[in-house]
Protein backbone atom coordinates (compact mmCIF):
# COMPACT_ATOMS: atom_id res chain seq x y z
CA UNK A 1 0.00 0.00 0.00
CA UNK A 2 0.78 3.29 -1.05
CA UNK A 3 2.24 5.74 1.21
CA UNK A 4 -0.42 8.29 0.72
CA UNK A 5 -3.05 5.97 1.68
CA UNK A 6 -1.91 4.81 4.68
CA UNK A 7 -1.82 8.50 6.10
CA UNK A 8 -6.07 8.80 5.99
CA UNK A 9 -8.55 6.91 7.89
CA UNK A 10 -11.53 6.62 6.13
CA UNK A 11 -14.38 4.33 5.47
CA UNK A 12 -15.36 2.46 2.15
CA UNK A 13 -18.36 4.66 2.46
CA UNK A 14 -16.89 8.10 1.98
CA UNK A 15 -14.85 6.33 -0.60
CA UNK A 16 -17.82 5.69 -2.47
CA UNK A 17 -18.99 9.31 -2.10
CA UNK A 18 -15.65 10.45 -3.59
CA UNK A 19 -16.22 8.48 -6.49
CA UNK A 20 -19.79 9.43 -6.61
CA UNK A 21 -18.85 13.23 -6.65
CA UNK A 22 -16.40 12.59 -9.34
CA UNK A 23 -18.52 10.19 -11.60
CA UNK A 24 -16.12 7.58 -11.38
CA UNK A 25 -17.46 4.49 -13.59
CA UNK A 26 -15.04 1.41 -14.34
CA UNK A 27 -16.31 1.76 -17.90
CA UNK A 28 -15.08 5.32 -18.34
CA UNK A 29 -11.24 4.18 -17.05
CA UNK A 30 -9.05 3.16 -20.80
CA UNK A 31 -5.98 1.63 -20.92
CA UNK A 32 -4.67 -1.93 -20.10
CA UNK A 33 -1.27 -0.88 -18.33
CA UNK A 34 -1.63 2.48 -17.86
CA UNK A 35 -5.28 2.95 -16.32
CA UNK A 36 -5.86 6.34 -16.70
CA UNK A 37 -9.68 8.10 -16.28
CA UNK A 38 -10.62 11.77 -16.72
CA UNK A 39 -13.45 13.02 -14.13
CA UNK A 40 -16.08 14.60 -16.25
CA UNK A 41 -17.61 16.01 -12.57
CA UNK A 42 -16.43 17.20 -10.03
CA UNK A 43 -19.28 18.69 -7.49
CA UNK A 44 -21.69 17.04 -5.08
CA UNK A 45 -24.58 19.43 -4.42
CA UNK A 46 -26.71 19.53 -1.26
CA UNK A 47 -29.66 21.52 0.58
CA UNK A 48 -27.36 21.64 3.98
CA UNK A 49 -24.10 20.76 5.56
CA UNK A 50 -23.77 17.02 4.52
CA UNK A 51 -22.20 15.62 7.78
CA UNK A 52 -20.94 12.56 5.55
CA UNK A 53 -18.21 14.61 3.98
CA UNK A 54 -16.56 16.43 7.49
CA UNK A 55 -14.35 13.66 7.68
CA UNK A 56 -13.24 13.63 4.36
CA UNK A 57 -13.12 17.81 4.46
CA UNK A 58 -10.94 17.63 7.79
CA UNK A 59 -8.65 15.23 6.14
CA UNK A 60 -8.21 17.25 2.94
CA UNK A 61 -9.57 15.07 0.51
CA UNK A 62 -13.09 17.27 0.02
CA UNK A 63 -13.99 20.84 0.24
CA UNK A 64 -16.70 22.81 1.26
CA UNK A 65 -18.27 25.97 -0.53
CA UNK A 66 -21.51 27.91 -0.40
CA UNK A 67 -23.83 26.86 -3.27
CA UNK A 68 -25.93 29.85 -3.36
CA UNK A 69 -28.10 28.61 -6.67
CA UNK A 70 -29.13 25.48 -4.72
CA UNK A 71 -32.34 24.80 -2.62
CA UNK A 72 -32.84 24.56 0.40
CA UNK A 73 -31.73 26.80 3.88
CA UNK A 74 -27.96 26.50 3.16
CA UNK A 75 -26.86 24.87 -0.25
CA UNK A 76 -23.61 23.47 -0.61
CA UNK A 77 -21.11 22.31 -2.82
CA UNK A 78 -18.15 19.41 -2.14
CA UNK A 79 -15.40 18.68 -4.47
CA UNK A 80 -12.65 15.87 -4.67
CA UNK A 81 -9.76 18.11 -3.82
CA UNK A 82 -6.52 17.79 -5.57
CA UNK A 83 -5.13 15.63 -2.75
CA UNK A 84 -8.54 13.74 -2.66
CA UNK A 85 -7.55 12.88 -6.24
CA UNK A 86 -4.09 11.72 -5.21
CA UNK A 87 -5.42 9.49 -3.00
CA UNK A 88 -8.20 7.57 -5.19
CA UNK A 89 -5.51 7.28 -7.62
CA UNK A 90 -3.15 5.81 -5.56
CA UNK A 91 -6.38 3.56 -3.86
CA UNK A 92 -7.30 2.27 -7.49
CA UNK A 93 -4.24 2.13 -9.36
CA UNK A 94 -5.72 4.63 -12.02
CA UNK A 95 -4.40 7.74 -12.95
CA UNK A 96 -7.71 9.87 -11.87
CA UNK A 97 -7.65 13.64 -13.72
CA UNK A 98 -10.53 16.22 -13.96
CA UNK A 99 -11.76 16.81 -17.26
CA UNK A 100 -10.16 20.08 -18.92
Amino acid sequence: MSEIVKDFSISISEIENMKHCIGFEKSKVTGTKHRKMSAYRNYYTTSDVEPKFQNLITQGLMAEHPYPRGCGDNPKCYTVTEKGFKFLSELTSIQITEME
